[in-house]
């Protein structure tokens, strides 16, 4: 038997009958003790005896458990395609996903989603378990060309480690403007620069030599989100 924390619990009871005796059903005593405000597993136990003094005992098990808290994340993993990932809480045992676009999914990770054209789409996610049942709406964007899809693959850096100058190859489908800035492992901005309306192959060169040797981190940032890479300096 399950029930969630804060709920009312209400005893099913039991039934007795003995061959000679007959119903025993009124002489049941029932002893444990059950907490509704404290998840976990309590145990009841029912016994009854008849005129010989026979007894019979039989246990019931109440698991009590928190509602689960629905949420997920999603990632674009495709031309208008994302990916959607439970992270509700407290085990639930059934899933209801809306896309938003008519379409839905009742496992607890869909496939892939792919929609029929980019734009914001409320997606919506319905999670229970045996305490109950919660949902969350979020906006997604179905988005196309890499460079809307992950900035971080429109981007490569060499060489790699580096002794001095490092090139950012950038490759953008469409016009983007971007905010490049590097900074040393105390988080000191040591470059910075803002690149407007770029687009096709660009190289951008960014020399370390009166820098000393260490980590550095890249931030490359758009209107759509921003990636970080680690710049090793090794003189």
């Amino acid at each position: 038997m399950c029930m969630g924390v804060d709920s009312s619990f209400t005893d099913p009871g039991a039934t007795a009958i003995d061959n000679c005796d007959g119903i025993l059903t009124d002489s049941i005593k029932v002893s444990g003790t059950l907490d509704s405000s404290t998840a976990g597993t309590y145990t009841l136990l029912y016994t009854v005896s008849d005129a010989a003094a026979n007894i019979a005992n039989v246990y019931r098990y109440v698991n009590v458990v928190a509602v689960t808290i629905a949420n997920f994340n999603s990632a674009a993993t495709g031309v208008n395609q994302i990916t959607f990932a439970d992270l509700s809480t407290s085990n639930p045992t059934s899933w209801l996903w809306d896309f938003g676009d008519l379409n839905g999914s009742t496992l607890q990770n869909p496939t892939p989603h792919t929609y029929v054209s980019s734009g914001d789409y409320t997606v919506c996610l319905t999670a229970e378990n045996c305490g109950g049942r919660d949902s969350i709406c979020k906006v997604v964007t179905a988005v196309t060309g890499i460079d809307e899809l992950d900035l971080d693959k429109a981007i490569s850096i060499h060489p790699n480690p580096s002794e001095g100058v490092i090139n950012l190859d950038i490759a953008l489908l469409h016009p983007e403007d971007l905010t490049i800035k590097l900074y040393n492992v105390i988080g000191e901005t040591i470059f910075l620069i803002r690149k407007d309306d770029l687009i096709g192959k660009n190289r951008i060169s960014i020399d370390l030599s009166g820098y000393p040797i260490g980590i550095y981190m890249l931030e490359v940032k758009n209107d759509k989100g921003v990636t970080t890479k680690k710049i090793t300096l090794a003189k």
